[in-house]
């Protein structure tokens, strides 16, 4: 499969297009969303450059995932989470698309501010969150946001999918405490572990909130990161260590009354 390189565009070009978003409504963003723009620019290398007729099926993919969860219509908080993973579930399998490639943030900002305008204002009501449109950091973006959880998370299945299902079991406060620390979360298999070790009801029992659970977790890898090479471990020890450190953070929370 030829790995494709998308579109990017800088911060300054993005800015002069976002302040055109403001103030319009999510069909005059759907009508004026562009596959291509002056500004916009390719990777030099590592691939063949995506045509109009793969970002059209791109695009129409993407919304047509968040149909089934309100788009374009208000919604509730729990119906933009919904739709954040179907997002990131039809991104995962719909894009061609390389780590390395997935690393550039002006690949992110054209994708939100030119190709998806309406979808990300959708989501997240207003063009003036500049964070979410234009990618300064990934953890924060509409989009590259999702991409990199479900890649991170994801499973590729016999038929060429992704299976998104331990994805799926985590909250949004359980993502950011993953991603928003990049040790953790920019290390694939590690992220993988905790992920599995929390949402597992063996070993993170119900009666404490596993916000609770994975703060004290994460602090704890955290802290063994200068001192433990967990990437060298073969999967199977590496999960079992961080299953080790889950039950290490539920007798420790058992211990400490919770502040009120």
């Amino acid at each position: 499969m030829t790995l494709l390189l998308y579109p990017r565009l800088t911060p300054l070009a993005a800015r002069a297009v976002l302040a055109e978003h403001t103030g319009k409504t999510l069909e005059a963003l759907r009508r004026g969303a562009e596959l291509r723009h002056p500004d916009m620019y390719y990777a030099a290398t590592g691939g063949e450059p995506a045509g109009v007729e793969h970002l059209t099926v791109l695009a129409d993919k993407l919304r047509g995932s968040v149909v089934d969860h309100g788009y374009p219509n208000a919604v509730t908080d729990a119906a933009h989470i919904s739709a954040d993973r179907a997002l990131a579930a039809a991104m995962i399998d719909t894009m061609r698309l390389r780590p390395s490639e997935a690393a550039a943030k002006d690949l992110w900002t054209f994708l939100a501010v030119g190709l998806l305008p309406d979808v990300v204002a959708w989501r997240w009501q207003s063009p003036t969150s500049e964070q979410r449109w234009i990618c300064s950091d990934i953890t924060r973006h509409a989009l590259g946001r999702l991409w990199w959880q479900a890649y991170t998370l994801g499973t590729r299945t016999a038929v060429g999918t992704t299976d998104t299902a331990l994805l799926q079991r985590l909250s949004e406060s359980d993502l950011n405490q993953i991603f928003e620390r990049r040790a953790i979360g920019g290390r694939p298999a590690l992220a993988r572990a905790i992920a599995r070790a929390v949402t597992d009801p063996d070993l993170a029992p119900p009666h404490i909130a596993r916000r609770r659970i994975i703060r004290d977790v994460t602090k704890r890898v955290r802290r063994l990161l200068p001192f433990t090479l967990f990437l060298t471990l073969p999967d199977e020890r590496l999960q079992t260590r961080i299953d080790d450190l889950v039950r290490e953070s539920v007798k420790a929370l058992e211990q400490t009354p919770r502040r009120t």
